[in-house]
């Protein structure tokens, strides 16, 4: 077998694991091509796969050989006792999937370093730009809590190119190890919890998810203070089940196994965000306070792990010690939950209601009952109330409210209960939670249960996710009173310039776009920057990560104006702020370029450039976040577009099909964009020389339309492609009838100087 082939046979082993078991010869065939050796291994990798359901994964007798593929990909020569850079090698003292530890000597200064050098097998130049991006963001990091980078470079070493970093020594045991041989008790345990949600929050607040938080990557020292080391750059996974480092280093799904969040499972970095990091801190509270993590994952096979951690609920911390009742397992319990929105939104929150515990102190994670409020104020002051006092005080409380509030608890549960069964049933799945019989019906009922009591917190949350789900599910109209509303509780609550408010105002705008509200979300757009003012400081990166996703937003909206100009420019400047900003993604630059071809492809002198840059836009998304994902194929319509309009057919024929048989899929024929997928594949038939075939395709697709009350402008977009189409039959009444009443639509909604507008001009102009 060839050297390269082990980590493609392992990519496409992943990739096929996504793929209908009765498809899967398809797609191999597409993706292995004429290389029989590849798919060998990947056939054989989907046999052990398969073979091994109910079993441990590496365990199995049917999959030695991934094991050994794996091993082969982790194996790089020792750097003991040769140099990197300014630094000598001493020792290892950590490996894992992406790199190799060592102690080293650096020069000057002269001092004891960490040094992570990644694997050489691995590298490529998106994992370089990754770690160079990575380094960046962490070097800014000055925490007490956090071991420091002092140093980062590329060396040629007998592996090859490897990337290597050189941070803080940091000597201690790991967290629970430390908490155990120190004998703490539960309340020295939360308290040290504590100091380590301080220090990722500290993280958070610079922009850096960790992404693979554990007690291996927590040391505490002499000093009792906990440190947390490996800010997401060459994780050392230790003694990480092999599951765990397969998974991580070939898919790209970042973390360890046993601590990673339901959101990480689903390898969508978009989805990842700071709340990950919370549930990760969750699971090692447990942990540390129970002497067991939630549940385990070593004896599972890999998707029966990752199906435990997005669905299974832990056991209850109060079942495993009674001590644990109340306060404590409601603060652990919170901080697991499956769906980030009921977790706490970020580290500091946990943190303090592990404080306002111990400080016996209501925490928030609970409604605060008139008998809890009392109970938490007799035992802060034991010594003002009394024993008796305070148990009179609680009776009394309890009497008096016992009725009322049993009464209102039964029917808010009834309603909380809704909301659960909305959350389970759309965790994860939201993308696809419509084409499931039943589902739309849930979520009508629990929009009419929404005025169950909650926190302006909570509400926005529940508001943000049920908006959500009608965006993807194509349904505009509903989701934007929820955008709405969100938004309100945002500026409300938190202030206009807060970063939560910020990417509320960016889900409302771009929500206006997708209806066609194109004036209402520019004035929103321009009226926040306005407001929002300076970005420049180096100390609002938050902000000007969330004013950069609002220009991009600006520019959709300018674009649905026809102001194409300045849409244009306003996407060229952001797109190169975006390249030239180290601490982003690179999943906002190539959104950027997606909409700048979208934009260059309505003025069909811009067609080449459109499809050179939707060409080197899905490259790159593919890369970032695998051909299955949403923007991947969203990507091949709108390339089969621009391939259609250049008359590339063949090849625009088959990125068409590509996202139609995705979005049949997981949205159904009702989602707008199926239906203007549809849309392009009735003017392939057309310009295929099968008029008669497009026109009865167009006739399809506009019931489709009507039937699902897609927006009249958008209908009257479909019906100049349909009056072409007819006009080439020579059925130029019905032609001229269907391009009038679409031209009249088109310049009410959007004046006659409208390039929409225009376009159908053109059109019955031709028809005459």
């Amino acid at each position: 077998m060839k050297a390269a082939s082990t980590p493609r046979a392992i990519e496409i082993f992943n990739d096929a694991l996504d793929v209908a078991a009765g498809k899967r010869a398809v797609f191999l065939a597409d993706a292995c091509g004429s290389d029989e050796t590849l798919s060998g291994e990947v056939e054989s990798l989907l046999d052990a796969h398969d073979r091994a359901a109910g079993a441990a994964f590496l365990a199995a007798p049917n999959v030695d050989r991934l094991q050994s593929l794996t091993e082969k990909m982790l194996s790089t020569p020792s750097l003991v006792g040769q140099r990197v850079g300014p630094y000598r090698v001493i020792e290892s003292i950590g490996e894992g999937g992406m790199g190799v530890v060592y102690r080293a000597e650096q020069d000057h200064p002269r001092r004891f370093v960490a040094l992570k050098v990644m694997r050489p097998g691995i590298v490529n130049q998106r994992m370089l730009r990754r770690f160079k991006r990575e380094v960046e963001v962490l070097g800014r990091l000055q925490h007490p809590g956090i071991a420091r980078i002092y140093d980062a470079g590329v060396a040629e070493l007998p592996g090859g190119t490897q990337p290597y970093f050189a941070m803080e020594l940091v000597t201690g045991r790991p967290l629970t190890t430390w908490a155990d041989a120190e004998g703490l008790d539960s309340r020295a345990r939360l308290a040290l919890m504590a100091l380590v949600c301080d220090a990722v929050q500290h993280a958070h607040q610079h922009g850096v998810v960790h992404r693979d938080l554990k007690p291996g990557n927590i040391l505490v020292g002499s000093s009792g203070e906990p440190k947390v080391l490996d800010f997401g750059v060459a994780r050392a996974t230790d003694s990480d089940t092999a599951v765990t480092t397969l998974h991580t280093d070939v898919r790209d799904l970042v973390g360890t196994l046993q601590y990673m969040s339901p959101e990480q499972c689903d390898a969508d970095p978009d989805n990842v965000d700071t709340r990950s990091d919370v549930y990760s801190l969750g699971v090692i509270c447990y942990e540390l306070l129970a002497g067991s993590p939630p549940y385990s994952v070593a004896d599972k096979s890999l998707a029966t792990a990752l199906n435990a951690i997005r669905e299974t609920m832990p056991r209850p911390l109060s079942s495993v010690n009674r001590v644990f009742r109340g306060d404590v397992a409601t603060i652990v319990s919170k901080a697991l939950e499956k769906d980030p929105m009921w977790r706490y939104q970020s580290a500091s929150e946990f943190g303090a209601d592990i404080r306002r515990y111990l400080a016996h102190e209501p925490i928030s994670a609970r409604r605060p009952s008139t008998v809890y409020q009392v109970g938490r104020f007799a035992r802060r002051n034991r010594v003002l109330v009394g024993g008796v006092a305070a148990t009179i005080i609680v009776l009394c409380a309890g009497i008096v409210t016992t009725g009322f509030e049993a009464r209102a608890a039964r029917a808010e549960a009834h309603k909380r209960g809704i909301a659960l069964e909305f959350m389970s049933k759309s965790g994860g799945k939201a993308e696809s939670f419509f084409v499931i019989p039943g589902n739309e019906q849930l979520l009508d009922r629990v929009v009419a249960s929404l005025d169950f009591d909650m926190t302006p917190q909570l509400e926005a949350q529940l508001h943000n996710h049920i908006g959500e789900v009608y965006t993807l599910g194509g349904h505009y109209e509903k989701a934007e009173p929820h955008t709405r509303r969100q938004l309100e509780l945002h500026r409300a609550v938190l202030g206009p310039a807060h970063t939560q408010t910020l990417r509320a105002v960016q889900i409302e705008a771009e929500l206006l776009n997708a209806l066609g509200r194109y004036e209402d979300a520019r004035s929103l757009l321009t009226a926040t920057i306005d407001e929002v003012g300076d970005r420049s400081s180096p100390d609002q990166w938050p902000i000007r990560f969330r004013l950069l996703r609002i220009d991009y937003t600006l520019g959709g909206a300018l674009y649905g104006l026809g102001r194409l100009d300045e849409a244009e420019a306003l996407y060229r400047r952001t797109l190169e702020q975006q390249e030239l900003e180290s601490r982003l993604t690179p999943s906002d630059a190539i959104e950027t370029t997606v909409a700048l071809a979208t934009l260059l492809s309505d003025r069909s002198t811009s067609l080449a450039e459109a499809e050179e840059l939707l060409r080197d836009g899905l490259q790159r998304r593919i890369e970032f976040s695998g051909r299955y994902d949403e923007h991947a194929q969203r990507i091949h319509w709108k390339l089969g577009r621009v391939l259609l309009a250049r008359r590339q057919l063949t090849e625009s024929r088959q990125h068409l099909a590509e996202a139609y048989q995705w979005y049949i899929g997981k949205k159904g024929d009702r989602h707008p964009v199926t239906i203007a997928i549809l849309v392009d594949r009735a003017r392939l038939l057309q310009y295929e020389g099968r008029p008669q075939e497009a026109r009865s395709a167009f006739e399809q697709v506009l019931r489709i339309a009507r039937e699902t009350k897609l927006a009249e402008w958008r209908i009257a977009e479909y019906q100049v492609h349909y009056g072409s189409c007819l006009g080439v039959l020579g059925d130029l009444a019905a032609a001229r009838k269907e391009l009038s009443d679409a031209h009249g639509v088109l310049a009410a909604r959007f004046g006659a100087s409208d390039y929409r507008a225009r376009r159908a001009e053109r059109a019955l102009s031709a028809s005459q």
